[in-house]
């Protein structure tokens, strides 16, 4: 099993970041087909104020959006269309998060950037696209430019979530040197984690098994990135919104920490 094709979010604003780096490399791995996608959504309605302020809309016309959009599809063909690879390149006049999470039925893996700009028509939420896409999301932090693969945490709870993303993640885990199992919670709670490694075990995937005690004061996400940062992980795998995104909004959770906060790459999956 391997992932054959890749589909990456290229942002509308600003250059290709490095998580668009990222996929072309791993699609290259891989001998992945490439796909880049771009949304921009045209803003059709205008508040009574601002339309009196200024009554001449704020964007381009749908034209020029599209245009900026095939530039856009342009120098990502030239960047990744090298010969021996196939490149793809798809952008819509749409919210991102939509656009894409239609579109991801052509793709097996879903690489995007870890933040945008604040502006919902041209930039993607995504948390809003982890709970809409169907697929798993490699999320990569605004910084990262490589993706080594090579120690992999998978962040355990006995969630439908986190079953379904060690399933999505399974090209990958094969790929690494290491992967250790971590679940954060006191014995009481424990899980059947040795399942868990029984069943990676029966795909040939090698794993070690971390029960690590909560630290008073400190949150499920903040133990589970101290390990990450000791044992030197360079990729966690996690189930994505195991609660509601609104139950993670008010009281946090484990998905919203590593969405905003991961200094490394994370595969979430919903």
């Amino acid at each position: 099993m391997s992932y054959a094709t890749l589909m990456v979010h290229v942002d509308v604003a600003g250059e290709m970041g490095g998580h668009v780096k990222v996929a072309g490399e791993l699609a290259k791995r891989l001998h992945a087909h490439l796909i880049g996608i771009s949304g921009w959504a045209p803003t059709s309605v205008f508040l009574a104020e601002e339309a009196l302020q200024d009554p001449m809309p704020s964007t381009p016309p749908l034209q020029e959006m599209k245009s900026i959009l095939d530039i856009k599809g342009q120098q990502f063909q030239a960047a990744f269309n090298t010969e021996g690879r196939t490149v793809e390149w798809r952008s819509g006049l749409d919210f991102p998060s939509d656009y894409i999470a239609r579109e991801a039925r052509a793709a097996d893996l879903l690489v995007i950037g870890q933040s945008g700009t604040s502006d919902p028509f041209r930039s993607l939420d995504p948390g809003d696209l982890v709970l809409k896409v169907g697929r798993p999301v490699l999320l990569v932090p605004k910084d990262v430019t490589s993706f080594p693969g090579k120690r992999i945490g998978v962040a355990w709870k006995d969630t439908r979530e986190a079953r379904r993303a060690i399933a999505d993640a399974l090209p990958l885990l094969a790929m690494a040197e290491s992967v250790t199992i971590v679940e954060v919670c006191t014995d009481e709670f424990a899980t059947k984690i040795e399942d868990v490694s029984s069943y990676l075990g029966r795909h040939g995937i090698n794993v070690n098994c971390e029960r690590l005690q909560p630290v008073r004061g400190a949150t499920t996400a903040q133990c589970l990135l101290q390990f990450v940062r000791s044992q030197n992980i360079d990729l966690i795998v996690a189930g994505g919104y195991g609660h509601s995104r609104l139950g993670e909004w008010i009281f946090g959770g484990v998905t919203r920490t590593m969405l905003r906060d991961s200094p490394i790459c994370c595969l979430l999956a919903h």
